[in-house]
């Protein structure tokens, strides 16, 4: 609209109108981002866990030693509560205990916690798992096969990913939850 002397603006009721459908505009995307951001924190700690394993299993058979990851929320001990969200340690197991042990151990690295409610447990092998020198994977209860779900208790169980390792060492990615539901067990 165009007033005195020649200057444009708006009037109060069309200030009204573009606000109302911006708010009705706001109210439909806000829900639909959120659920996007969810759905990228899964996705962004499959591919950190995928990283973590492989790097974790080149120092294995770089150093021809045994290296562990186990789950950590204070970046300091072992504690399995939680599962793997509150974070790990990665380390060379000298002594093949699977624990961290701060005075002969060897520190790799500090993994940190998941972000948002993001979930990650595994399905076998809670206390450590990690890699003999022939890059094979191993864990606390035995033989290394597992699975790493990564989920949001927000999200559907067809948003959930997976990293499945074999006993061979290779880890390969899947959808959902394998018929699990994202509850730490």
């Amino acid at each position: 609209m165009v007033g005195k002397n020649g200057i444009r603006g708006f009037t109060l009721v069309e200030l009204m109108v573009a606000m109302a459908v911006l708010a009705v505009l706001l109210t439909v995307a806000v829900p639909s981002f959120q659920q996007q951001i969810k759905k990228m924190r899964v996705a962004s700690e499959r591919s950190r866990m995928v990283v973590l394993l492989a790097s974790l299993r080149q120092e294995a058979i770089k150093r021809n030693a045994q290296a562990r990851m186990c789950p950590s929320s204070d970046g300091a001990t072992c504690a399995v509560v939680g599962g793997w969200s509150g974070g790990s340690l990665l380390f060379v197991d000298k002594n093949g205990d699977g624990a961290f042990d701060a005075g002969s151990d060897e520190m790799l690295r500090v993994s940190q916690a998941a972000k948002g409610n993001t979930r990650i447990f595994s399905t076998k092998h809670r206390s450590w798992f990690g890699y003999r020198p022939d890059g094979t994977s191993v864990g606390n209860s035995g033989s290394g096969n597992t699975t790493f779900v990564i989920c949001d208790p927000d999200l559907a169980e067809s948003e959930g990913r997976r990293v499945i390792v074999s006993i061979t060492g290779r880890a390969r990615l899947d959808k959902g939850l394998g018929g699990r539901t994202c509850e730490l067990p």
